[in-house]
């Protein structure tokens, strides 16, 4: 019955979950086993969701080496945006953010290392580094800083993000699936992981589970104005998005 099931793997655990658009199961007592019902169980509309949403807070985005683009046209997915750390050094915070606004990567990383010998758990700041090492293709170091902010706050989107930037861009897609899937566990309207999931199973081959995740993705942006901008990818409206979208799975009801 296992295999009826998405593998959803999450920290410390892994849970089985029934697709979203699948129907109910329903159980034969012949032999004692479930299988996926002919008809819906219930009201088609009627959908699981994630209860768990985490809204970081935003300041401008830091775009990242390893970009995923579907075929045939210019999608860069960029980095969410970082939270903005409170606290006394919110000044050299906003420093290096302008600085990597203007693409100045060394005096960046300059400061980003004197204000995490400062403030250590600043999260936004591991995670900035981490980055500017995955733009050298320093993977060791990159993902050191990521896990230092998740162990300050396992909740930090973005550096789940870069994990699974970095793993798509090694072709280690079991990992990257992993890290997509738990941005959009803490965040089920986080369209660059709806994306990367999507592209990610693309790229292994698995057709019905990247249309699953491009369609879950059309039916979020569809919700949106047409001319909203979506934070985390560079340059595209809800509109572009909405029409590379369409060019993966067709036009979906």
């Amino acid at each position: 019955m296992y295999q009826q099931f998405e593998v959803q793997n999450l920290p410390n655990t892994i849970v089985y979950r029934k697709p979203l658009d699948a129907p109910l199961f329903a159980c034969d007592p012949a032999i004692s086993t479930f299988n996926a019902a002919t008809h819906p169980l219930s009201s088609p509309d009627r959908r699981s969701t994630m209860p768990i949403s985490v809204q970081t807070r935003a300041t401008e985005p830091v775009r990242p080496p390893p970009r995923t683009t579907l075929p045939g046209d210019t999608l860069t997915i960029s980095a969410p945006a970082l939270p903005r750390d409170g606290g006394p050094l919110t000044d050299g915070w906003s420093a290096i953010v302008v600085q990597l606004a203007q693409n100045d990567k060394a005096g960046a990383e300059r400061l980003l290392n004197e204000l995490l010998r400062l403030e250590p758990n600043h999260t936004a700041a591991r995670t900035a580094l981490g980055r500017l090492y995955a733009d050298r293709g320093e993977w060791v170091s990159a993902q050191r800083q990521c896990q230092l902010a998740l162990e300050q706050d396992v909740l930090c989107v973005p550096a789940h993000y870069l994990l699974a930037q970095m793993h798509e861009h090694r072709g280690e897609y079991d990992a990257a699936l992993a890290a997509y899937r738990r941005t959009l566990y803490l965040d089920p309207q986080f369209v660059p992981g709806m994306l990367g999931l999507a592209n990610s199973w693309r790229q292994i081959g698995n057709v019905a589970h990247a249309n699953r995740a491009y369609r879950n993705a059309w039916r979020y942006l569809s919700s949106l104005p047409t001319t909203a901008a979506i934070e985390g990818v560079d340059g595209m409206t809800v509109g572009d998005l909405l029409a590379l979208v369409g060019q993966q799975i067709g036009s979906p009801a």
